[in-house]
């Protein structure tokens, strides 16, 4: 928002009371020069842009932690659902640089920031520390085509980190500056800066007259004392250290100055408006472990440097002592070039020979050179192994093996990793007990543990193996076993769980503590989550269910029932259903192992699925598409009408009337109305007389193979139970011409392969009557086939199938 107040340069008094020290996040140059400044000035107070709630716990920032690692503030609310946000923290940050100085030196140290909770309705906070926006904003276009960079990261290393001896002088100016003109050059909303920064000002306000007061009742000890006070070596008492982007908003607010326009209504209290309260079901913060690889703006986190490897190296470089105007006698991107080549040498994936290198090397020199640049940098050597080393063409949108090595390196491999004893969230100290009750630590090497789901030891392994995976805890993978979905043979229950060692496990762990404090109840609520990606698939609501009981979940949350029947009640998708009711079915009828057979909330799910299945069915309309997947349908309602009477009693009338509906209907399907005659007959309500009648009605050669196949994928055993029906059968083929004949060949043979072999061999010697003659009867016994005949069948039906599928015919 454009507006004509002038910059004020107060702000960059380095000697005033209250110094606003603005950084980038992750900055090696903002940190390395407020690292001096502190040091030297020794504030009574260091303030930062952090989350105030954890304030009562800075004392765990001083634990031996393994860099990198963030602060995990995760909560859940009613009308938000569950959400977390980090605050990531590297050795290079100036914000980690702040807090170790604070410890080492014992100097007043606070986040002052709003807790995350109060800020998590708006949908952009799941990311602190974020400079994403920046990039957008029109005077980094502006100020980037003047300078000759090309986005707001090359503007910045322009400005602030390329210049190995930048004074502290000319990057105060220069941050304060950029900073003051992107915040009023910005077009972007700005309640929720405003409302962040009215907090930090009262924080400021109040730790002022906490040391107003201190410092008073000391001056007065010392007028008491007989020793002489000590005149303080800085008038500085406060050092506020923020993003630039707050920082002159916020010192023009605790100065009472002029500074820019707020937004509609013209009133800066109605900003808490736009951040009611919460009703918060659960919140919690904790630190928790972090990588490179995600703090990478090009890969992960939206704030901060990209390549962080990169700016490692120059950290560790630049915090050696030297000379003013000597470099370091190996720069730091020669390392890291140096570590690329290894690394490509160690994969075998691409040579780089020593005048490679030598190229790269000088092309880098020259492009930093005409740039301008004190010192080859991040994109210098990029370029530099694009123009020197890139020969081929690179097929857009993909990378370059040689860059992603490079891209690999400079993000750098870094793992955080937390002090012992930093305290956790309750949810990871009982998945750390439960791992160590089931003796399932992840170690270096691989290890698979099979289990057997009869025995109930295994079957408690399992379902706590099936909790870990839903909540996304690296370091255990199903490998093989029973398939509870396809359910293609349940003779053996048994399952394959590979058990290995990942760098996100302990992440993971803490991360999940948004879902809850316990296991069950965070499955439950990661269940939960789920059913709110899903729009109306009954067969994915009972996929959950199957999911819960793999987990052990034996009684589910009135919630999470509610939602699948919900998910139930909404689909309009008839095959959907009728998956669903195939799930549901072995879950209440057949489950002895999982714990749900005749559970009650799986009893309410097929109840409802089924009556929603049947409302689908009487409106399925004529179906143009393969009829098969509405038979399979058709008969798993058949089949759990069948299996729990109990249950549906009351239904055989409305499942009848549907039936003979779909039936008579002369505009459907002839498989589909063959299939609910099957139905019908199955059900005990038509005889097998009465089939033979309609049976004439399809006697139509393009008619009836269809028709049968409806009718023994439904009622396969009444062609065994009636030899009358293969008899009128043969006799409407016997009448056909050949042409006819070949027409219904294919449906025929379609219809006929629901049966076995050893059915069809009784299908075929019910063709004739016992008083036949022996001599004149076709015996199927007398025939008998080699086994190289029978191979040689095999490999000719091999290759049709292949030419068949070559030309699309399949």
């Amino acid at each position: 928002m454009a507006t004509a107040i002038d910059f004020n340069p107060d702000i960059l008094n380095l000697q005033a009371p209250i110094v606003f020290f603005p950084v980038r996040h992750h900055s090696p140059a903002a940190a390395r020069l407020l690292k001096d400044y502190l040091e030297r000035i020794k504030p009574q107070a260091i303030l930062i842009e952090g989350p105030s709630d954890f304030n009562d716990r800075l004392g765990e920032l001083n634990l031996p932690h393994r860099l990198p690692i963030a602060i995990y503030s995760y909560l859940q609310a009613e009308t938000i659902g569950r959400r977390g946000a980090f605050y990531p923290f590297c050795v290079y940050s100036p914000e980690w640089q702040a807090l170790k100085i604070g410890f080492e030196q014992q100097i007043l140290v606070e986040f002052i920031d709003r807790p995350w909770a109060e800020l998590a309705c708006d949908a952009l906070s799941n990311q602190r520390y974020g400079d994403g926006s920046l990039a957008q904003n029109p005077y980094v276009t502006v100020l980037s085509q003047k300078l000759g960079v090309e986005d707001f990261d090359d503007l910045w290393d322009t400005l602030f980190e390329i210049d190995p001896h930048l004074s502290l002088t000319d990057y105060f100016e220069r941050c304060h500056r950029l900073c003051f003109h992107l915040r009023t050059h910005s077009d972007l909303p700005l309640q929720r800066d405003r409302f962040r920064e009215e907090f930090m000002v009262a924080q400021i306000r109040r730790v002022q007259a906490h040391l107003s007061v201190k410092n008073s009742l000391e001056s007065s000890d010392f007028q008491n004392s007989p020793i002489s006070p000590i005149s303080p070596t800085s008038s500085t008492q406060i050092v506020v250290i923020t993003g630039g982007f707050h920082s002159y908003a916020i010192f023009s607010q605790l100065h009472n100055l002029p500074f820019e326009p707020l937004d509609t209504p013209h009133d800066r209290s109605d900003f808490s408006q736009s951040f009611p309260p919460l009703n918060l079901l659960q919140q919690g913060i904790a630190l928790t472990p972090y990588t490179y690889d995600r703090l990478d703006s090009l890969t992960g986190y939206d704030a901060g440097m990209t390549n962080p490897g990169f700016y490692h190296q120059v950290w560790l470089d630049r915090s050696q002592e030297f000379p003013k105007n000597q470099t370091h006698p190996h720069p730091s991107y020669q390392k890291l070039l140096a570590q690329v080549v290894v690394n490509l040498r160690d994969q075998k994936q691409q040579g780089v020979s020593a005048a490679d290198l030598i190229a790269v090397d000088s092309m880098a020199k020259a492009l930093a050179n005409l740039r301008n640049h004190p010192e080859v940098w991040r994109q210098d050597v990029i370029d530099g192994i694009i123009g020197a080393l890139v020969k081929e063409e690179v097929i857009q949108g993909e990378l370059h093996p040689l860059l992603a090595a490079v891209y690999q390196v400079f993000r750098g491999n870094d793992r955080g990793h937390l002090a012992a004893g930093t305290p956790l969230p309750p949810l990871v100290l009982e998945i750390q007990a439960q791992i160590d009750r089931y003796s399932i630590h992840p170690e270096p090497t691989i290890r698979y543990l099979n289990l057997d789901l009869h025995q109930p030891e295994d079957l408690a392994k399992s379902q706590f193996l099936h909790q870990l995976q839903t909540l996304n805890i690296s370091g255990y993978r199903r490998m093989a076993g029973t398939d509870f979905v396809q359910r293609d043979d349940l003779s053996d229950l048994w399952e394959q769980w590979e058990i290995r060692w990942s760098p996100e496990f302990e992440a993971n762990c803490i991360e999940a503590a948004v879902y809850g404090s316990t296991v069950l109840e965070a499955v439950t609520y990661c269940l939960l989550e789920q059913t709110k990606g899903i729009d109306r698939s009954a067969d994915q609501a009972a996929l959950i269910l199957l999911e819960a009981c793999l987990m052990g979940l034996t009684d589910l949350s009135d919630t999470l029932a509610d939602r699948l029947q919900t998910i139930v009640r909404q689909d309009s998708d008839f095959l959907q259903v009728s998956r669903a009711l195939g799930h549901l079915l072995y879950i209440y009828r057949y489950d002895t192992v999982l714990g749900h057979i005749r559970s009650e909330t799986t009893a309410t799910l097929l109840t409802e699925t089924f009556q929603r299945s049947l409302w689908l069915l009487e409106t399925l309309g004529f179906i143009s598409e393969n009829p098969q997947p509405y038979l399979h349908g058709l008969k798993t309602g058949l089949e759990v009408f069948d299996r729990c009477p109990q249950l549906f009693a009351d239904a055989r009338i409305e499942l009848l009337e549907i039936l003979h509906r779909i039936s008579t209907d002369r505009d459907q399907q002839s498989s589909i109305r063959g299939g609910a005659i099957g139905a019908q007959w199955h059900l005990g309500a038509m005889e097998t007389e009465q089939i033979l009648t309609i049976l004439q009605s399809f006697a139509q050669p393009e008619q009836l193979g269809e028709f049968l196949s409806g009718l023994f994928t439904l009622a396969r055993e009444i062609i065994q139970r009636y030899p009358q029906l293969p008899q009128a059968i043969d006799r409407f083929i016997l009448s056909y011409s050949d042409q006819q004949f070949l027409e219904a060949l294919p449906t025929l043979r379609l219809a006929f392969s629901h049966f076995p072999p050893r059915e069809k061999h009784q299908i075929a010697t019910g063709l004739f009557p016992s008083d036949t003659p022996q001599n004149d009867r076709f015996r199927l016994e007398d025939l008998t086939l080699n086994s190289e005949v029978a191979s040689a069948a095999f490999a000719l039906e091999a290759q049709i199938k292949k030419q068949l599928l070559y030309y699309g015919l399949l």
